[in-house]
């Protein structure tokens, strides 16, 4: 699988789980649980598209496994498990990376 289609399966998987978080928010009673543990799980997948879209090692933890550098090096017919033994980012991480890189190049000593 490439990098394209990596991204947009990511994209589809943040839509979906955006989508059940709505539907969880506009049913009576409303289950803000199941809603807001929805919504995150689309913002990590969004998160994860967009660094996928730029390269996928930027899906890559701080110790990644040799089958996870194969797999996000573009190398999955070699790695053992292939990507279903894919270990990435959490999402808090994956949302502090897109924000540095968005940063890139601003002015920081402006206010956040």
């Amino acid at each position: 699988m490439n990098q394209d289609e990596i991204r947009d399966e990511l994209v589809a998987s943040a839509q979906r789980w955006a989508q059940t978080s709505v539907d969880a928010y506009l049913e009576e009673p409303v289950d803000q649980d199941f809603a807001v543990h929805h919504m995150a799980v689309a913002v990590e997948h969004i998160a994860k598209a967009y660094l996928a879209s730029i390269t996928l090692t930027l899906l890559s933890g701080s110790s990644p496994s040799v089958n996870d550098l194969l797999v996000l090096g573009g190398q999955e017919d070699r790695a053992e498990k292939g990507r279903s033994g894919l270990k990435t980012i959490s999402g808090e991480v994956a949302v502090k990376r897109v924000k540095d890189l968005l940063n890139r190049g601003k002015n920081t000593d402006s206010p956040r």
